[in-house]
This record gives C-alpha cells, structure tokens and sequence, in this order.
C-alpha cells in the first residue's frame, strides 16, 4: 500500500543483488519503493499506480531502460515522468 506523504519511486533491475539493496536503499531514504524484474515488468506497474520518479537499468532483458524511456508515449501523464 502507498504512503500519500512519500515519494514513489519504481525501479527496473533485473539483476536480484542489485535489487535488494536497492530497494531497503530507497526505503531507508524515505521512499516508497517498487521493484519490477524488466522493463516491461516496471511499465506495468507504472500504469498500475504511477509513481513520482523511475529508475530504469539500461541493460535488461525483453525491455531495457531505453525502450521504457520511449514506451510511456501512449498516456499523456507518464510521458511526463522523470527517469533517472
């Protein structure tokens, strides 16, 4: 479940080390935190409940980073999301 008063954050790492320290990472920082396996994992969840900010990892499989950059082109509101 959301926190209204945090900062949402989904993240696409297919890589399960990188995740899980990425994830408690985010977390202790304040965030509320969403790890997706791909990117086309991490595309369904930011239609789900779009969050503030997405960090996407450049090499993944059936979806990188950069072809998520570019998917977000068919809703107006997540063409607008900040990606790091």
């Amino acid at each position: 479940m959301a926190d209204p008063g945090k900062t949402r954050v989904v993240f696409a790492e297919d890589s399960r080390v990188q995740a899980l320290m990425l994830g408690p990472t985010l977390r202790e920082a304040g965030y509320d935190a969403t790890a997706a396996e791909d990117g086309a994992k991490a595309l369904e969840a930011i239609r789900a409940a779009p969050p503030d900010i997405v960090i996407p990892d450049i090499a993944m499989p059936d979806m990188d980073g950069i072809a998520l950059a570019r998917t977000p082109q068919d809703a107006p509101a997540l063409r607008a999301l900040p990606l790091i």
